[in-house]
């Protein structure tokens, strides 16, 4: 396909304006996330806006988009049942965060979130055994650097005291040469050579 003077012209104006390093990392850093198998999630968001821990079973999420614990759910509508009887009989209650009111039979579960709970656990577990590995590996290394470091420390030892012996012995032989360098001075002066 030919290219038109519009594109040419485009292309060439493209190539005169200066790129932008940071919108190219930015563009790089998230081409490499999509690239990756690893996603990285605020913990914070995982959390029950009621209870404050991470989700427990299946979280149960109401029409205006929130997620609750299915225990937590129960707790306020049972709270809003003590305080505000319904006369019409349909259970509802307002959200604790948005304070918007939701029926109860509206409420749905949020399998969604769950799984990524699941992942998450998996992942958890993961690491944990990976950590485990790494701490046996770790300790069976410390505990052959420990070895290692008494084998030389014992050979060190050795070796000083072999030292020390040589000198001893190195210290005798000066004597003894000086000894007898004295003695063929002494037996040359007195036999008058």
């Amino acid at each position: 396909m030919k290219k038109t003077a519009k594109q040419n012209m485009f292309g060439f104006l493209k190539r005169l304006i200066p790129k932008d390093a940071k919108k190219e990392e930015k563009r790089r850093l998230l081409n490499s996330v999509d690239l990756s198998d690893v996603c990285v999630i605020n913990v914070e968001t995982l959390r029950c806006a009621v209870c404050f821990n991470i989700y427990t079973g299946v979280p149960r999420t109401l029409t205006c988009g929130h997620s609750f614990c299915q225990q937590c759910i129960e707790g306020v509508i049972q709270e809003e049942r003590d305080d505000v009887p319904n006369p019409n009989g349909r259970l509802s209650l307002h959200c604790p965060i948005c304070r918007k009111k939701v029926q109860y039979h509206k409420i749905v579960l949020n399998y969604t979130l769950k799984n990524i709970l699941d992942s998450i656990n998996e992942l958890s577990q993961e690491e944990e055994e990976v950590r485990r590995a790494y701490d046996n590996t770790l300790d069976a290394s410390n505990e052959q650097l420990r070895q290692r470091c008494t084998d030389l420390e014992r050979l060190n030892n050795d070796l000083n005291k072999r030292i020390g012996e040589m000198r001893h012995k190195e210290y005798y032989n000066y004597v003894a040469i000086a000894f007898f360098i004295i003695i063929y001075i002494i037996m040359n002066t007195l036999l008058g050579n």
